[in-house]
């Protein structure tokens, strides 16, 4: 259901830029030094739990977001983005909805560039939990006291020289020609899980032992991921894309019922950023996602915890 959502919106986006086309009479974009963007956001923040052996079934738990509108505001090299779920009008059936805030600031140059966020996602649903014996809406699968809290830096470094990290990574601006580039990404994110009862159902309890009481943990990653990216202006429209992967060792505090229990973990990320629009001198309409995934390699304990997130962005935005 996610990746179809996704799509959906993919699709869609490609109508925006007819929006745009008749506002063809300001300043030139790289003349401009503020803007200011509003843009419908899908976020999401998933996670499985497994057992090591790989003998159950994977434990997924989804957020659900339905409508999150996005705010953001660019001057020179700063922006400020500001995200926040309303609740929707759409029939969710048995689904509760989450509460969803993200905030994030970057500063990008040419060549060097850092991102602050913070996000907080407030209640979760059990994916498939008829697997479980669990019906959707009841008290296994519906879960509003589960709470994920992501505070992170991330660093960048562009190797190749007179590019731009901001037309690159905030779309704000268009690329003025094609470009394939390599670039350096290197994390720091610490992720807390929090839950008032156990998050692993009953029926899979015998394959966790003494972590069958599971209720969270959290989670300090240090990643580094070398990466490409790719630029292809073409006219007034344009699409870029930025691929990065590489290993996070993250020193982990899995919280149970009556104790807490540390140990050294290790992940393998990636990270996709992929966008696409048009800009007019004034104007510029697209869509721009991030995708982020944690898989974890030969850790420590016999519980394993990895993660997918990102944000798709439909967007419309000013040139002032």
């Amino acid at each position: 259901m996610r990746i179809s959502i996704i799509s959906t919106l993919f699709l869609l986006s490609f109508s925006f830029p007819s929006i745009a086309q008749s506002n063809n009479n300001s300043k030139n974009v790289q003349d401009n030094n503020l803007y200011a963007r509003i843009g419908y956001h899908l976020p999401f923040f998933d996670f499985t739990i497994n057992d090591a052996a790989d003998k159950g079934e994977p434990i997924d738990y989804n957020a659900n977001v339905p409508f999150a509108v996005n705010v953001s505001l660019n001057y020179k090299s700063f922006s400020l983005s500001v995200s926040k779920n309303f609740r929707s009008s759409v029939e969710q059936g048995a689904l509760i909805e989450t509460n969803y805030t993200d905030i994030q600031f970057s500063y990008l140059r040419n060549r060097f560039g850092v991102e602050l966020y913070y996000q907080n996602y407030k209640g979760y649903n059990l994916y498939d939990g008829s697997k479980f014996g669990s019906v959707e809406g009841d008290f296994i699968s519906a879960r509003p006291d589960i709470n994920t809290q992501n505070i992170g830096l991330n660093a960048y470094y562009l190797f190749k020289k007179n590019k731009s990290l901001k037309t690159l990574l905030n779309h704000f601006t268009r690329p003025d020609k094609f470009d394939f580039s390599f670039l350096l990404m290197s994390s720091f994110n610490s992720l807390k899980l929090n839950s008032s009862r156990n998050m692993i159902p009953a029926t899979e309890t015998i394959y966790y032992g003494d972590n069958s009481d599971y209720r969270g943990g959290r989670y300090n990653v240090l990643s580094v991921a070398p990466g490409v990216s790719l630029s292809i202006p073409i006219r007034k429209f344009y699409i870029s894309t930025v691929l990065n992967a590489g290993y996070g060792i993250s020193y982990s505090e899995n919280n149970y019922s009556n104790i807490n229990q540390q140990g050294i973990e290790n992940f393998v990320k990636f990270n996709l950023k992929f966008a696409y629009g048009y800009s007019a001198k004034r104007f510029i309409v697209g869509m721009a996602s991030n995708l982020d995934s944690l898989l974890p390699i030969n850790g420590e304990s016999d519980l394993e915890f990895q993660t997918f997130s990102g944000t798709v962005n439909i967007f419309l935005g000013v040139k002032f």
